[in-house]
């Protein structure tokens, strides 16, 4: 319709109003004006035009192309023959050097549809807004629990209402990482003390000052955010009071990190986790059982400055199965009252691997020691989940060649 007005208005002809002849120029100035095409435009329209277009667009070198002008972290890996879309996967998720855990700290949006799951005592998922009146479990954990749980209408260390009630769900993942509780006579007494006054257990028997409640409005955020604190993420146990996110730390000192939000648990066992499929991700199944590249993954970790707390980190490399290939676990970390409020970096570098690696689950668990109602448990922030890409020789090959140096040196002396 364009070219007949044109033509109208010019007194020529339609024909002579041809566009630009593209498919005429070079295949190469081609790639270089298409690689300037935004990614939807190019997959979903470009590769639909012609055979040269979809060829060109196809080509991984094309990707490359994009990879080193906008700058995607290229990993230094040699393969012999690169995967199918091997540069496209890379300049779509750019999976190397950054974090692929999300939500680390509680206050990313998840997306609109994504509804939050709590625990309920039949095993099932309680979607967001119905997580009130859900009854524990029954096991023996729960019963303890609710014995030593203060009246909700007294006045207790934390001054609160309890939030997301919902105590009940499985451990995180295999191993004896559930049902912590406090042992030893301090912690009975503190335990007795809780349930004849809580306000009388936020003190310590040497004088110690009492805890100072934080302030509702300014320090966390309202359950309403509930699908935003815990977007990503599947909370497995929501014991106690349950998970909350807190604006900044309360009781404690400041994150070391520009981001100033984090978990915060109570005093029932609570946990969560995060599975994150690599490939999804953008790392190809080659890369992952040919090079086996260096997986980071770290967190902080932290209690309050007034209540002892328990931190424990679980993370596995899951094949495509989902059944763990390889495991780091810190325990149980106990950090004693009046001893907390500092933060501390829990890091792990797995190497070398066994082949099949698809998956990272990312699972954390924490609680309080005192058994006291509110927030008092361990702080958690700052999750990370990193493939570097700083390798240049498969495991294997770098095996042989330091085997083949050592023999040649051997026959040298």
């Amino acid at each position: 319709m364009r070219k007949f007005f044109v033509s109208r208005l010019m007194g020529r002809s339609a024909e002579d109003l041809d566009p630009f002849p593209i498919l005429e120029l070079p295949e190469q100035l081609v790639e270089y004006v298409l690689s300037f095409v935004s990614t939807d435009d190019l997959v979903k329209s470009c590769r639909l035009v012609c055979v040269q277009f979809q060829r060109i667009v196809d080509r991984n070198g094309f990707w490359k192309i994009k990879c080193e002008r906008d700058g995607k972290v290229i990993p230094s890996f040699h393969l012999d023959s690169l995967p199918a879309n091997y540069y496209r996967a890379i300049y779509v998720s750019n999976p190397y050097g950054r974090n692929l855990l999300r939500n680390g700290h509680g206050d990313e949006k998840g997306p609109d549809n994504e509804a939050s799951q709590l625990p309920s005592k039949t095993g099932k998922a309680v979607a967001e807004g119905d997580c009130s009146d859900v009854e524990s479990s029954g096991d023996e954990h729960d019963e303890m629990l609710q014995a030593a749980r203060p009246d909700p209408t007294s006045a207790g260390p934390d001054n609160e209402a309890s939030q997301l009630p919902s105590k009940t769900g499985k451990a995180v993942a295999e191993g004896d990482c559930s049902d912590v509780e406090s042992s030893g006579g301090e912690h009975d007494e503190m335990l007795q003390a809780a349930r004849r006054d809580p306000t009388s257990a936020a003190s310590s028997s040497d004088g110690e000052p009492e805890s100072e409640p934080p302030s509702e409005d300014e320090d966390y955020y309202e359950d309403d955010f509930w699908r935003d604190m815990f977007a990503h993420w599947q909370v497995t146990q929501n014991h106690g009071d349950g998970w909350r996110v807190e604006k900044t730390p309360a009781g404690a000192d400041p994150l070391p990190l520009a981001n100033q939000s984090c978990f915060a648990t109570s005093y029932g066992e609570c946990s969560k986790e995060q599975v994150i499929s690599l490939v999804k991700e953008g790392v190809v199944p080659e890369v992952l059982d040919i090079f086996k590249p260096a997986i980071e993954v770290s967190e902080w970790y932290a209690g309050r400055f007034d209540c002892g707390c328990k931190y424990r980190l679980i993370v596995e490399l899951l094949n495509v199965a989902k059944k763990p290939v390889a495991t780091f676990d810190t325990g149980e970390l106990v950090t004693p009252q009046w001893a907390g409020r500092q933060w501390q970096q829990v890091r792990h570098t797995f190497n070398d691997y066994p082949k099949g690696v698809r998956y990272v689950r990312f699972a954390h668990l924490g609680t309080d020691t005192q058994f006291w109602a509110g927030h008092y448990g361990a702080k958690m922030a700052g999750g990370m989940v990193r493939i570097a890409a700083e390798q240049t020789d498969p495991p294997s090959t770098a095996a042989s060649r330091e085997t083949a140096d050592k023999t040649s040196g051997a026959q040298h002396s």
